[in-house]
């Protein structure tokens, strides 16, 4: 059979918008009209509607949290060492929404320009944020970030001196990439670090 079935009984909460007289409410005089019966959940009892409240939870978890989530990248430098003593340095960006590591840039210098290239294409695959938040080094206040943030309308939220708090899952997330992918490798060349980034990091390097 196509088309609609019939509704025949209604649960809702016991929000203003469904209860009230017949008479005086539009809500209950449609539920009247259509011979609908209606119960309320218990006061303070969600669970009385389960189901309902369990498609709730999953629309929020599904849609609404990515939809409208507050598109806030994380960005901080690490330092490290070949097994020839010669430093290198990486860039790592991180989702503040879900914790998830966006892309890892590694060389020996990692310039100013060199980061807005990386944050390009990190960009380019999962969509500009509304606000970088980073530490206050020279490669984070220099013109060139500034200008191309400014162009590109996202906002640069340094974090106070002192205070690495602020940028706590950024830096949880680096002792995870110390801990689980530097601390377990030991690398010859540039070019070997560079192929070892973890596969969940290594877009940026494309």
């Amino acid at each position: 059979m196509g088309g609609r079935q019939a509704v025949y009984h209604q649960d809702t909460d016991r929000g203003t918008e469904y209860c009230g007289k017949p008479e005086h409410h539009d809500y209950q005089l449609y539920l009247a009209l259509n011979d609908i019966e209606h119960t309320k959940t218990k006061a303070n009892h969600p669970q009385t509607n389960g189901i309902c409240e369990r498609f709730h939870k999953t629309i929020l978890q599904e849609f609404y949290q990515v939809a409208f989530r507050r598109k806030i990248y994380q960005s901080i430098f690490m330092a490290d060492q070949l097994t020839n003593g010669r430093s290198f340095r990486t860039f790592n960006v991180l989702d503040d929404f879900n914790r998830e590591g966006l892309g890892i840039e590694v060389d020996v210098s990692l310039p100013s320009e060199r980061v807005t290239r990386a944050l390009d294409r990190i960009i380019e695959w999962r969509g500009k944020p509304r606000k970088i938040r980073c530490d206050n080094g020279p490669e984070n206040i220099s013109a060139t970030l500034c200008y191309w943030a400014e162009t590109r309308g996202i906002q640069l939220d340094y974090i106070q001196l002192g205070k690495p708090q602020q940028n706590a899952y950024v830096e949880r997330y680096n002792r995870t990439v110390r801990h689980e992918w530097l601390g377990m490798n030991d690398f010859a060349t540039i070019e070997e670090a560079q192929l070892v980034i973890p596969p969940e990091n290594n877009r940026s390097q494309k």
